[in-house]
């Protein structure tokens, strides 16, 4: 799948989505090729998508935000250099008031 040209940057883009219903399925798409996979995981934050994903958090309705947070945890599991992008990117406050108010 990481050898889909366009693939991800394609998802990344769809998280701009005007209507929140596409930006959670590329959210919820990107969380999937994210799952135990590192090879999706680092094609994803080559791709651009962890600002964006942060920028999700909150952003729209509930189901945006779960798709997204679980997409940045997937990205993040095992990797310590994709915790510090999430963390540049200002994300460790917005997952936890997310949780906060969960």
């Amino acid at each position: 799948i990481a050898r889909v040209p366009g693939l991800f940057g394609a998802l990344v883009r769809g998280l701009d989505a005007r209507h929140p219903r596409v930006a959670e399925q590329s959210a919820r798409a990107l969380a999937n090729l994210a799952c135990c996979n590192t090879l999706g995981a680092t094609s994803i934050v080559e791709a651009g998508a962890i600002p964006r994903l942060v920028a999700c958090v909150g952003a729209g309705p509930d189901s945006l935000s779960y798709q997204t947070a679980r997409a940045l945890a997937n990205v993040s599991c095992n990797n310590g250099a994709h915790v510090k992008k999430i963390q540049e990117a200002g994300g460790l406050p917005k997952l936890t008031g997310l949780v906060l108010t969960s």
